[in-house]
């Protein structure tokens, strides 16, 4: 349980690590998976005997992750379905497995089963917002703007680029996401503010669980509760602040900064245990609300003194103290990793992961998951070159290294750590698909479509396979009937293009993400 006293203050940095290899070790006590298939096998089995506690969601997003690399997400689908009618699931985990599992229906078209599982989790989905100020340098965080001072509904501001106001937000956000780079410009180097009303029939203490893009401060009733100077991308329940929302209305003001790329955010408002709540009323609309704004900030947001409330990260930090084993550790620095709650100059993970890995010493999947995570591309060699000591057959070692020199633009020493690869396991789809990158950026266009085509064709239900099938169609620019997989496959495989391992298979540009 998390005590709501103190609000958390900057961690280090995570690097967004490549989530195949992240939870290779999701357990001292059973055998270590060496290829894809049994690991993704392997976590989804953890996913459910693990359900009633925080450890079950390093192996909800490491088998997520894997599926690309396998013939079919069946197993995965179904072990979220299980988990979400299972009475002794942790909430919190279950809130997880319905947010992934909203997502892959809406990748299959099932608009209106993404919906129900969406309306469960308790998502704010009435909104104003306001924006953009400058965040130049980050400055933003700390610039008490005008709604910090005094708020007022009806007034006009001297913005970044051009005079602002508050705006409502348009219904319908899918997920609880609000895309603040859609309706305020600029978007980068920006600070915006979100504000909304709610209702609550009596006192409530609870719990806002955030997923921000990126650092961001909260509000509730004039009373600061969180402020995290985290620069990072967003992830589902990525934060967890105690507040309380008294009888009747309350504003909820979130400020949000961005220096690059998207910017968005989304919350929750739960019980302590991570359960929607429910019977709360939202409004965007101030002429909605019958109490003044005077009456509504003279309340108190703020939680109550020593209340508790469940935080993954929490949980998972204590588990990995002074004196504990190495996967409790491992667990830990994957959690901070997976989630992205340190700013990305920093690399809070990447001691975590280190730790773990030289006190668990030989398993070389320890060693994996630290190079994955790794920034510096010599320590990351150096990482998977560790694994290779400790197991010179391991497959998913292997095939990291030949990533690795893919990535550097050196095809040579990639082929022929391939070959190894497909010595020790000549099944494996994500070593056929490093093979068909290789054979992609080094063979002629003939023979790479040639031999791409007949990877996917043989496993049409891999997504990491058929990504690389359809950048060969695009670079030889001539796509074939039937060629593009089903709409399910191909939402599979732009997520695919867009998750984090990709990086290791991209020989162009090392620095891009999936």
């Amino acid at each position: 349980m998390h005590d709501s006293a103190p609000i958390p203050g900057p961690s280090s940095k995570v690097m967004k690590a490549w989530l195949v290899a992240l939870s290779l070790v999701l357990s001292a006590s059973l055998p270590w998976a060496d290829t894809h298939r049994a690991l993704y096998d392997r976590c989804v089995k953890e996913l459910w005997e693990r359900r009633s506690d925080a450890r079950a969601l390093v192996a909800l997003y490491q088998a997520d992750d894997l599926s690309d690399s396998v013939d079919t997400q069946a197993p995965f689908e179904d072990a979220l379905r299980q988990l979400l009618a299972a009475p002794d699931a942790d909430p919190e985990v279950k809130a997880h497995a319905a947010a992934k599992l909203s997502q892959l229906c809406r990748d299959e078209g099932k608009a209106e089963e993404a919906d129900r599982l969406d309306a469960t989790l308790g998502y704010v989905n009435r909104w104003r917002v306001l924006g953009p100020f400058d965040d130049e340098n980050k400055q933003g965080f700390d610039m008490p703007y005008p709604p910090e001072i005094e708020l007022q509904y009806e007034a006009a501001y001297k913005g970044k680029a051009h005079p602002v106001s508050w705006r409502a937000v348009p219904p319908g956000l899918q997920a609880g996401v609000v895309p603040l780079d859609q309706l305020l410009d600029p978007s980068e180097k920006v600070t915006g503010y979100a504000l909304v009303f709610v209702r609550a029939a009596a006192d409530t203490p609870c719990v806002l669980r955030g997923a921000y893009n990126e650092a961001y401060k909260a509000w509730v009733d004039g009373e600061l509760v969180a402020a995290r100077k985290r620069y990072n991308g967003r992830t589902f329940d990525q934060f967890a602040d105690a507040c309380t929302l008294r009888k009747g209305w309350n504003i909820l003001l979130v400020k949000v900064c961005n220096q690059e790329g998207g910017w968005n955010f989304g919350v929750r408002l739960t019980d302590p245990a991570g359960r929607a709540l429910s019977g709360l009323t939202f409004s965007d609309d101030p002429k909605g609300v019958d109490e003044s704004k005077s009456a509504i900030l003279a309340k108190d947001g703020r939680a109550p003194l020593g209340f508790k409330f469940e935080d993954p990260e929490t949980q998972l930090a204590a588990a990995a103290g002074e004196g504990a084993p190495a996967d409790s550790i491992e667990t830990y620095g994957l959690l901070m990793t997976i989630l992205k709650t340190c700013d990305r100059t920093d690399d809070a993970n990447i001691k975590v992961l280190r730790r773990a890995a030289e006190a668990a010493g030989s398993p070389p999947a320890y060693w994996v998951a630290l190079g994955d995570a790794e920034v510096d591309h010599n320590r990351k060699r150096s990482d998977y070159q560790a694994a290779l000591d400790k197991a010179p057959q391991d497959v998913i070692a292997l095939e990291r290294m030949a990533a690795y020199y893919l990535s550097r633009g050196m095809p040579f020493p990639a082929t022929e750590y391939l070959h190894k690869a497909r010595q020790a396991d000549g099944d494996d789809l994500d070593v056929r698909a490093v093979e068909d990158k290789v054979r992609l950026q080094y063979a002629t266009d003939g023979l790479a479509l040639a031999d791409v085509k007949e990877a996917y064709e043989a496993h049409p239900g891999c997504a990491a396979l058929l990504e690389v099938y359809l950048e060969a169609l695009t670079t030889k620019r001539t796509p074939e009937p039937g060629s593009r997989g089903s709409p399910t496959l191909r939402a599979r495989a732009d997520r695919a293009r867009r998750s984090p391992s990709w990086t290791r298979w991209s020989a162009c540009s090392p620095s891009t993400s999936r």
